[in-house]
């Protein structure tokens, strides 16, 4: 697929490099471009890179299998978080997260969940897998129409394409971020 600028985007942002359609992704028929209203910081253009002709749907699970999730499109936004609550979930690096519609979202299998505040202050609900702990998806109370799901999760996550580093304000003087994508000190405004 190429690598060519979004028409509505002033800062052309990176577009994946394209991949081949395989771990995860199947072809379901005619897909209705959703576009982008705007380009700021909070904005992802990975689905401009897609092919209009087709539909996907992105799978993934838990470690051990018996939670499984499905998207029937594409993430709305990709993020790399550092808040602290994120390093305790990726066991002290920071997180990459998709952000996807719940219409568009199901999962199958048992989950356990968590409720706490965010740094931003949203009251968050996280669910886990039941039998092997892994941290899967999180949603937050003000916003129900959104699902965060791990990348680490995805059947393939080289499909998720992040577009910004959030909290690095959290970070420890350690961490390693990606120069060429966009930082925020703290809270980037809402995906959708």
């Amino acid at each position: 697929m190429p690598n060519v600028r979004h028409e509505l985007c002033p800062k052309g942002a990176k577009r994946p490099s394209g991949r081949p359609l395989d771990g995860g992704v199947r072809r379901h028929g005619a897909r209705q471009d959703r576009g982008f209203a705007h380009c700021e910081l909070a904005c992802d253009h990975s689905a401009s890179a897609w092919p209009r002709d087709y539909h996907m749907a992105i799978t993934g699970r838990c470690l051990c299998g018996l939670v499984r999730w499905t998207s029937s499109e594409l993430p709305i936004v990709t993020r790399v978080c550092w808040c602290r609550d994120c390093q305790y979930l990726g066991g002290g690096s920071g997180t990459v997260n998709s952000c996807f519609r719940t219409s568009d979202f199901s999962s199958t299998g048992e989950t356990a969940d968590y409720f706490s505040i965010s740094d931003g202050g949203n009251r968050m609900r996280r669910r886990f897998c039941r039998t092997c702990g892994t941290p899967l998806f999180s949603e937050a109370e003000t916003r129900p129409h959104l699902i965060f799901v791990r990348v680490g999760t995805f059947d393939d996550p080289g499909l998720a394409q992040p577009t910004l580093t959030m909290w690095t304000a959290s970070a420890p003087s350690w961490a390693c971020f990606d120069n060429e994508l966009p930082r925020i000190d703290g809270q980037p405004p809402p995906a959708a």
